[in-house]
């Protein structure tokens, strides 16, 4: 299949335009004293114009402070300092705005990006464990908040609600989060324990499980921000200049954003894509109004995609057709027939899905529990140390919408299930019966991707 990447590389790889990108990256983690390292320079001007540039800005040539991580260009002698330079345009440090700023070419760019360990400064890990319901006492909420560096586990608990998380920073600004909790049922004695992996993306509150019925019932969500040591949250941390010296901020990775499809009038339709922010390094991009249709998927400044979808073979020039990128939230906004949308989601876009997370859910009490996809997740309520009612998981994904399960369920001491099938997504499947109050009741799975809340 065709990636979304392709539409991005084609029209500018070869091309000596420049974009001007900001990163907000601890100059201390390689350059701890400016003024006493003789491979900075202090710089009476700026090194060109620039909205990231303002009068009486402190500024610092550091393209030769920085470990250039990409191709090597001599064959360098292990034990001698690198002679590696750097190709783009300029790189300062703006020590007025605590910014790294740098000009140059797409590839340019991204070989800066690496060199300053932009994505390895992002390992400050905040969590944040909200239980609501009646697990937390009526419409009281108990709330955990946690803070742990890449891959070091952190606990906390009060009045009975404890939690345990392990994250493990991933790609596209996501995180791999082991975790578990527990708290009190409001039976003597009895407690619920939930625990799982799920891939969480950055700043966003999901649903992590819920169970009990009536009064009982509750939910647990939980939140992974990622900042750099020095407090930069991600959704802050790198900045890009578009035309007409607009300065915004591109975070890493791009919005998880299920499509939409729409008839528009008879003969046009509506897609909406998750794309990806490297969309904006075309050759001279275009900023335009996208038609008043696409309003409700609009959230920043929205650049002409039309001409470079005609190159890869699309039709989106024809009347009525408009195609945009729209740079804050990394969705590109489309209006064509269905021919056309068709092509562009089945062969060209990779359309998103949550990454590998999936919402298990039961008809009964035993709730649900967000899952990884290939790995076990459990949701149970003891009382005296004897399980009174579980419910495990494992689903992993397939192709076709199909999902492999293994399963374990218990809604009483002596009712107990399991056994493994295959699922379709969205679809309820029924697995066992109990009988509960005299009469036989179904026990239903039903597995979907889980997008959030």
């Amino acid at each position: 299949m065709f990636r979304i990447l392709l539409l991005i590389l084609v029209p500018f790889l070869g091309i000596a335009n420049a974009l001007t990108v900001g990163w907000k990256v601890p100059i201390e983690q390689f350059n701890p004293d400016l003024t006493t390292n003789g491979r900075v320079r202090k710089l009476d001007r700026p090194p060109g114009e620039s909205a990231f540039f303002k009068a009486g800005d402190e500024l610092w040539e550091i393209s030769k402070a920085v470990e250039w991580r990409g191709e090597p260009r001599t064959n360098q002698d292990p034990f001698e300092e690198s002679d590696a330079i750097w190709q783009g345009d300029w790189i300062v440090w703006n020590a007025s705005s605590r910014m790294i700023v740098a000009r140059g070419t797409f590839v340019e760019l991204k070989e800066a990006e690496k060199s300053l360990g932009f994505e390895e400064g992002l390992s400050v890990m905040k969590m944040r464990f909200e239980l609501s319901g009646g697990a937390a006492g009526g419409d009281e909420r108990r709330v955990l908040s946690l803070s742990s560096s890449n891959g070091k586990k952190a606990k906390a608990e009060s009045h009975g609600f404890q939690v345990s998380a392990e994250p493990y920073a991933g790609q596209s600004a996501s995180t791999d989060l082991i975790w578990s909790a527990s708290w009190p049922a409001g039976e003597e004695d009895s407690s619920w324990k939930a625990e799982a992996t799920v891939v969480l993306k950055d700043g966003q509150e999901f649903l992590l499980a819920r169970g009990g019925e009536g009064q009982g019932a509750w939910k647990l969500t939980g939140s992974v921000v990622r900042q750099t040591i020095d407090g930069i949250r991600s959704s802050e941390s790198r900045w890009v200049e578009l035309p007409k010296q607009q300065v915004m901020p591109w975070p890493p990775g791009h919005e998880e954003f299920a499509p939409v499809r729409r008839p528009l009038g008879e003969s046009l339709q509506i897609g909406v894509y998750s794309g990806a922010a490297d969309f904006l390094y075309q050759e001279d991009p275009v900023l335009v109004e996208p038609p008043a249709a696409l309003a409700e998927w609009v959230t920043g400044p929205v650049i002409d995609a039309r001409e470079s979808l005609e190159i890869l073979g699309f039709l989106f020039l024809r009347e009525g057709f408009f195609a945009g990128f729209d740079v804050k939230s990394g969705r590109l906004l489309t209006i064509a027939d269905a021919q056309q949308q068709e092509m562009l989601q089945d062969d060209f876009v990779d359309s998103p899905r949550a990454p590998f997370r999936l919402w298990a859910e039961t008809n009964l009490e035993a709730g649900g529990i967000t899952c990884r996809s290939g790995q076990k997740a459990s949701l149970f309520r003891s009382r005296k140390g004897e399980i009174q009612q579980l419910f495990e998981i494992e689903a992993t994904e397939g192709d076709d919408r199909i999902v492999d399960v293994r399963y374990a369920i218990q809604i009483a001491p002596d009712e107990k299930a399991t056994g493994g099938m295959s699922l379709i997504k969205e679809k309820p499947q029924a697995l066992a019966k109990f009988l509960r109050s005299g009469k036989e009741t179904d026990f239903t799975l039903t597995i979907r991707d889980h997008w959030g809340r």
